[in-house]
């Protein structure tokens, strides 16, 4: 009898997936990627990246329109990339966190979701990591009712062709979402979404490295004649390239951006070794300018992680990098400032040199210079 109620459970799923196909293919259709398994340890559902996991139970317990929303309810925890972001957040509070940030774009777009749901329009248009910093302590104390996010298994089965889980599902929504689209039922905020997130995971390096190298200028130069006409008695000049000049490299060491600061900085001291700029000038701030901390090398020296000795806390503002590149009379070939976006105030005015921002936040962009992202 209880095989019987387990087999009934994944039927009932299996099929209200195949609806989903028909009726939201873009959800239908990701979810084929999931596994579906019966588990009687949990209380609801969850999923993982790899597999779906119902309590057969608690699918007893949904309507048919319920158990479709469950279903895509758990799919858009691997569209945003939930099973690998928590990194060391709380694991209960960052499933409430990230139910807030998927329920509503669910509702809005017409699916109907079990009973309970966590559902705060306050937090709609966040991200998971946006929330997380908003709710109080408390609010992990308990689980979510329905549909939590697991982490992602660290040895993927081969069986399942997933390299990089994170990848891999961003290829699928590509796929399913032009499936979707041609059938005409696309929704409208999942398009938006799409189009965000694609903006968003360029990795910032594609942004970070012309940054630098985009200004270098070729000239010809007499000072060093060209060596292929020298045997011949003639003198001409040779092509020369023009280090890049100064650049500061603004640095947001609030807690929010603990996990990717180093991340971002070897990359910098990877361009140096590799493009030698003339001057970077390192400036660590959370609601001020820490002027212990301030880094001044110039193409000569050498950078490491241990020189740049990052420390911080607190909130985020961003006027007193600016305003301590003015009062020190620089006049950089451009900023590249790391942050998670998410200042204590508002931004200053655009300076006339650029600035590249490097979020942390998949869902900020400054509103003056380029904004790129390091998610992971």
């Amino acid at each position: 009898m209880e095989q019987q109620k387990l087999s009934a459970a994944i039927q009932r799923v299996t099929s209200q997936r195949s609806q989903l196909i028909l009726n939201e293919p873009f959800f239908g259709v990701l979810s084929l990627k999931l596994k579906v398994r019966e588990r009687k340890d949990i209380g609801t559902a969850c999923t993982d990246g790899v597999n779906m996991d119902f309590n057969s139970d608690f699918v007893e317990k949904q309507s048919d329109m319920q158990l479709q929303g469950l279903i895509a309810h758990e799919v858009m925890h691997n569209v945003l990339h939930h099973m690998t972001r928590r990194q060391q957040r709380l694991h209960s509070k960052w499933n409430v966190a990230c139910d807030h940030a998927i329920n509503p774009m669910l509702l809005d777009s017409g699916f109907i979701l079990p009973e309970g749901g966590l559902c705060d329009y306050q937090y709609k248009d966040m991200s998971a990591e946006q929330i997380y910093e908003l709710l109080p302590d408390e609010a992990g104390d308990s689980l979510c009712p329905w549909g939590q996010v697991h982490d992602a298994p660290t040895e993927l089965d081969e069986a399942t062709g997933a390299g990089d889980i994170d990848v891999d599902w961003d290829l699928a929504v590509q796929q399913a979402a032009q499936i979707a689209k041609a059938a005409g039922k696309l929704p409208g905020s999942m398009e938006r979404l799409i189009d965000h997130l694609e903006k968003s995971r360029i990795d910032f390096r594609q942004y970070l490295w012309p940054f630098f190298t985009g200004n270098n200028k070729d000239d010809f130069s007499w000072r060093k004649p060209n060596r292929a006409y020298i045997s011949e008695d003639e003198y001409f000049p040779s092509m020369y390239n023009e280090s890049p000049g100064t650049y500061v490299i603004g640095m947001d060491t609030s807690g929010s951006t603990a996990n990717q600061i180093h991340k971002f900085l070897s990359e910098i001291v990877a361009i140096h070794q590799d493009v030698r700029p003339e001057r970077l000038v390192f400036i660590q701030c959370d609601t001020q300018v820490d002027e212990t901390r301030i880094v001044d090398v110039t193409a000569d020296e050498e950078l490491s992680m241990e020189i740049l000795n990052v420390g911080g806390g607190g909130g985020t503002l961003f006027q007193p990098v600016f305003d301590w590149v003015k009062d020190n009379y620089i006049e950089p070939e451009g900023m590249i400032f790391f942050t998670d976006l998410c200042p204590s105030d508002e931004y200053p005015p655009e300076p006339a040199y650029p600035v590249l921002w490097v979020s942390t936040e998949a869902d900020a962009e400054a509103p003056f210079g380029k904004t790129t992202y390091l998610l992971h």
